[in-house]
């Protein structure tokens, strides 16, 4: 399995530590809870990419983001995932664009995945793994903080 900064799929630009340049422009690292974002939707990116059949992911997170976005109006990252998984139904340059969101290295990327429609993409045991190998990686770089 990839670090959380090195995926592992082919066919798409090398994004190793992809984000970590935006947070230096921010003067700091990145927060715990951001890269351990980025690895669950790292994960998830990867899982639908090498699907045979990704719209069935993302009719799921569609599904998901607008049920949760008629309760959460106010939430405006959640109402743009519904915007941009539409897309992906829609058309091949849709899916680039939400597969490009999924794991942008730019602030906003970083504040959609705080309303990421991605949570039923991996299973609970894919998620224990990505969890388990973030939290190492994450202690060999960043000791007990």
């Amino acid at each position: 399995m990839a670090s959380f900064g090195q995926p592992d799929y082919a066919g798409h630009k090398d994004l190793t530590n992809a984000c970590w340049p935006k947070w230096e422009a921010l003067g700091r690292g990145p927060f715990r809870f951001e890269a351990k974002s980025l690895a669950l939707t790292r994960a998830a990116h990867k899982k639908i990419r090498e699907s045979a059949q990704p719209r069935e992911y993302i009719c799921q997170a569609l599904a998901w983001a607008e049920r949760f976005s008629k309760e959460r109006p106010e939430d405006i990252w959640l109402a743009e995932w519904v915007s941009i998984l539409r897309g992906a139904m829609a058309s091949d340059d849709g899916i680039i664009a939400m597969y490009d969101m999924m794991i942008a290295e730019t602030e906003h990327g970083i504040d959609m995945r705080q309303s990421s429609p991605w949570a039923g993409v991996l299973s609970t045991h894919e998620r224990t793994q990505v969890l388990s190998h973030f939290a190492e990686e994450w202690k060999r770089m960043h000791g007990d903080d």
